[in-house]
This record gives structure tokens, sequence and C-alpha cells, in this order.
């Protein structure tokens, strides 16, 4: 039987496409729908960035872009050579690859791209750049420009060896191999790292760092400038120094939590992302199976939450720093963070502090007593109305100290600050029979009992020195101990502390938030007020004539009047540990004032 003609020219057909299109493929590329899907997961850590190109535009055509380089310091650097230099290298890359530089950019890194790295048996680093570029047609336009700049830095023209893998074909020059996968690019230092991208952009393996399980901690949120995650502990240099033991108690209490966490770290990640309301960046790291060493609990207790720090801020501070350890525990198993000599350090400072509480030994009776967070806080003087303010003029500081019991264990505080007047009382009169003595007065806030030092300086003076910023004052409220440098400031703090009572508003203890909080305009105001004797100081210690001192001062206030404000926290989050840095910017025509 003759097949009919119909099917006879079907089959033809098909044959002809066979030819014209050469053998069929029995994989096809996978559809990226992320490029972690597509770097293998031997690396040690990657970075990955997304739309980078219209962020850069969006920039660049801004408003506060214009406002900032209307700056002096804008002017400054459109004038200097790092300007001359960028704008001339830009030309370069125009002239030798016939695009616009921004274009050439959109194309290669503006949509998204992911950098890797691990590391070699043979010792080196190898490294993955895998970036989209949208199309073929896109890789076609950037491989004609880089073309043509190889060709005007060289003189040579841009070509490649041939190399194929499983059917796939890919290129190397010099010591770079690289392929076109379907929009993506992928351009690497080995060859074997190469034919594992394209092992998985055949979905010949699932061995990707999208499905890796020591990257699988990570966010699924795709907001983010850049993020960068690594796995710390196969870094050689730092390894080994993940948990060790130090020689300075401070560096310590501040430090050895945020080490220890690294030491069982299995995934460290870094978020950065920017707007023109400010920069934020987060740290992560990621405990592994593991958990959280106990021996590390003192560095991140759990503690009531409470308004009295929301609401001593609206007081117009300076800055704050606060602290939340269990620092009798830390001390009682020091030698477990410290090293020995170190230790040692520690009984002679209990020693000494248990000569000012009345004879109470520091570390069994007075330590545990204390509670688990301890803050710093700064403020502005107040403006002295009618009268000269003193020169240099010095943000009042108080510290205030966390009690687990006030009513029983707050004497012993009045005692040491009483101590500590009559040992400075005794130190000036052997320096100066005729100095005045200092003297302990009481003073009330409301209800709470507050101790004012007066200094014994005259009153209204014409030119106030340093000594003038200085009232120093002490006062026991709720379950707090307030000792400041200025009455004004522990008179403020009292109210606060008496308007939350001793803890606030609580709820069910959580991990404590470690804090560092700056006011830019705060800091723009005070450095203003002492302009010229900063100045002056400048002059002296540097050498310099008293204009240029001004400038570098200006320079200073200038870059302030962008900052609104600067914010540090960190704290644990069941098994993470958690630092974020936020740096708010102004970015209108705001007018730099005291915040206070």
């Amino acid at each position: 039987m003759q097949p009919c003609p119909a099917l006879r020219s079907f089959f033809l057909f098909v044959i002809s496409l066979l030819l014209l299109r050469g053998p069929l493929k029995s994989e096809d590329l996978q559809k990226c729908e992320k490029l972690a899907d597509w770097a293998p997961a031997s690396v040690i850590g990657y970075a990955e960035a997304k739309n980078l190109g219209p962020r850069l535009r969006s920039f660049l055509a801004s408003p506060k872009l214009k406002r900032l380089l209307d700056s002096s310091l804008g002017r400054a650097y459109l004038q200097g050579k790092d300007y001359s230099e960028l704008i001339e290298n830009l030309g370069k890359i125009e002239e030798s690859a016939g695009r616009d530089p921004l274009d050439l950019f959109d194309d290669l890194l503006g949509k998204e791209f992911l950098l890797g790295s691990r590391l070699s048996f043979a010792g080196g680093q190898e490294t993955l750049l895998l970036t989209r570029t949208g199309s073929p047609e896109a890789f076609a336009e950037v491989r004609k420009a880089f073309a043509l700049a190889f060709k005007a830095s060289t003189g040579l023209p841009f070509e490649t060896r041939k190399f194929d893998h499983e059917e796939h074909s890919f290129e190397q020059i010099g010591d770079l191999w690289f392929s076109e996968l379907g929009g993506i690019l992928a351009a690497t230092n080995s060859k074997k790292l190469l034919e594992e991208t394209i092992d998985l952009a055949y979905d010949r393996t699932e061995k990707s760092v999208g499905n890796s399980p020591f990257f699988s901690q990570l966010s699924n949120k795709d907001d983010f400038l850049i993020r960068a995650s690594v796995r710390p502990t196969f870094i050689p240099l730092l390894a080994g120094e993940f948990g060790r033991k130090l020689d300075n108690p401070v560096q310590s209490l501040l430090l050895s939590g945020f080490s220890g966490a690294l030491r069982n770290c299995k995934l460290l990640s870094a978020t950065l992302d920017s707007s023109w309301s400010g920069i934020d960046l987060g740290i992560t790291l990621h405990a592994d199976d593991r958990g959280f060493d106990e021996k590390y609990a003192p560095f991140f207790p759990k503690t009531p939450r409470s308004d009295f720090h929301q609401n001593i801020q609206k007081r117009g501070l300076l800055g704050s720093i606060r602290l939340s350890r269990d620092i009798s525990e830390w001390w009682e198993n020091s030698a477990a963070f410290l090293e020995p000599q170190a230790t040692g350090s520690l009984a002679q400072f209990s020693a000494a502090l248990s000569m000012f509480f009345g004879g109470l030994n520091f570390q069994d009776e007075v330590l545990p007593q204390l509670g688990k967070t301890i803050s710093l806080v700064f403020r502005n003087p107040p403006k002295n109305e009618g009268r000269p303010s003193p020169s240099p003029s010095i943000p009042g500081g108080a510290l205030i100290i966390e009690l687990k019991d006030a009513k029983k264990f707050g004497r012993p505080f009045i005692v040491a600050f009483n101590s500590l007047v009559s040992i400075l009382n005794i130190t000036r009169m052997q320096q100066d029979a005729n100095a005045p003595s200092m003297l302990v007065r009481p003073e009330k806030v409301g209800k709470v009992d507050c101790y004012r030092v007066d200094l014994g300086l005259p009153e209204n003076p014409e030119n106030p020195g340093i000594e003038y910023n200085f009232t120093p004052s002490l006062a026991v409220t709720g379950n707090r101990v307030i000792l400041g440098s200025t009455f004004d400031l522990v008179k403020a703090l009292v109210e606060e502390s008496e308007k939350t009572g001793t803890g606030g508003k609580t709820v069910v203890p959580s991990y404590a938030r470690d804090r560092i909080y700056i006011d830019g305009r705060a800091l723009a105001s005070i450095l203003g007020a002492n302009l010229d004797f900063l100045a002056a100081q400048q002059v002296v210690n540097k050498g310099v004539s008293l204009d240029e001192a001004k400038k570098e001062l200006a320079v200073i206030g200038e870059l302030l009047s962008f900052t609104r404000d600067l914010e540090i926290e960190s704290f644990r989050e069941k098994e993470a540990a958690r630092l974020k840095l936020r740096l708010g910017l102004i970015s209108g025509n705001t007018i730099v004032e005291p915040s206070d």
C-alpha cells in the first residue's frame, strides 16, 4: 500500500526541518527565576543585587543630588581631580565601546547580578559572575562593546577559544571563561565552575545555592539594594578568632556575645538598602544546628519592655547608649571569656569599688543586685538667657543603672556618691589649700530625693569656664540609679522615670536590644556653639592657621546638615543574632537647629 501524497509531504517537511536545525537536543535550558538557582552550592559566599540600573538613573536625575552638588562639598568635588578622572574614564569607555556607559551598565549589571566565590583545592579563589542581560540580543550588544573596548586598549582583536560541555558551547580569553545561557551571562576564572553552572542551567543537578541548606535561612524579601551572604567558618583567617578569650574586660563585655555567635554561625548575611530618607544596613548571624551556646546567655538577656527609653529621647537628647547584659553572671563566669591576667584585673577593680560602697563587697553583695540594662544619655546644655555660656560648652551626660530592688539596694549608691565627693575634696585641698569644698545638697524633684553637688563656684561670672558645665547629681528613682554631670539632665530623667514607674508598660520579657543613637541636628548645634574653641584647639594640635581650622570644621558641619540621625541596634532573635544600622538623611532644605 502506497502512502498518500499528503502524508509523504508531511514526512519530507519534518526531515527538512531536522536537516536545517541540526540534531535536536535532549535537554533544554531551564527558566531562571533566581540567579541563585544557577550558582553552585559549593560557593562559600555570594552577593546579589537587583534593579541597580533604574536606581542609579533615578539618583542621577533627582533634585536631591543637585542640592548635594550645589553645596560647598559638592562644588569642591566637581572641581577636584577625582571627578575629572571619572569623567575622563567614562569618556574613554564610551569612545572605545561605542555605547553610553549607563546603557552598557544597564545591559550588563543593571537588571540583576550575582557574584559568588569559593576556595579551590589548589588554595586559590574561584569567582563566578552571573548577570541577567535580558535577552541574547542584549548579550550580543555587550559582547560587541567589550570587543571594541578590548581592541582599543590592547590593539589586538577580541579572539576567544571555543569549548563545549555537554553540547553547550562556551569561550575562553586569557584566564576568563564565559558563556551565554538564554539571557544570562556566566563568567568565571574557573573552567570547572562554569561547567557546573551550565549543568545547573540544564537541570542536570540540584546542587545550587537556591537549594542549599546552608543558605536556606535567607529571607525571600527582594526589596534590597545589595545582599551578601557568607559561611564565616570557611574563612581561614577569621574562623580561629571566633569565640576566643580576650584580654580586655570592657571589650569582652561588649563583643564576646557576637564573637560567640560567630563561632556557631552557619551563615552570615548582610543587606544594604538606601533611599533619600536614609541608608539601612542589616547583618544577621544564623546559628547552626547546635544553636546558641548557653555560656553566651549573659550577652543576650531577656528584659521586660519599658516606655522609659522612648520617652527620654523625646526630651531632646544629643545621643544615648543602651547596653543589656547579665553583668553578674558574666563576671561570675569571666574565666570562660577572659585571659587569666584580665580576670585578675577584675578582682582588683572589685576591691577598689568595695571601698566606695561603705564596706560592702562589690562582687558578692552589690553586683548581684544590678539589673540587666545600663544606659548613657547625653543632652546639649540649655541656653543661658541673658548670661554668657561656658566656654567650651559641654553636653551633659548621665549614667542610668537599673537595679533589681532600688528600695533595698539604692542606699549603697548614695553612700558611694558621697564617698566619691569626699575623696575629690581631699584631692583638691592637697593641690590647693584655698580651694572651696564641694558640698552635697539634697534637692527634691517631685517626691524623689536628689543629691546635687555644689562646686563652690562664683555666681554669674563674666567669662564662665569649662567647670560651669557641671553640677554633678545623683537620684534613686523607681528601680533606677541616675548619676549625671548636670542637675538639669538628672531632673529630666527622674521626671520620665516617675511617669513610667519601675518598668512602664511591661510585657512578657523578650531579648533586650542594645542601642546607640545620635541626633545629627543636636550634634551640629553643639559643634556650632564651640566652633571658635575647637578651631583654636586645631591650631594648637595641628599647627594650622585659624582659617584653615575653621574650614575643616565647616566641612564636618556641612556633612551633619545632611544627617538626621544615626541608630545602631543589636539583639538576639530566636537562633539568630542581628545588627541593624540606620543613617537618617535630610533631603529637603532643612535648617539645622538645636534639637533641644
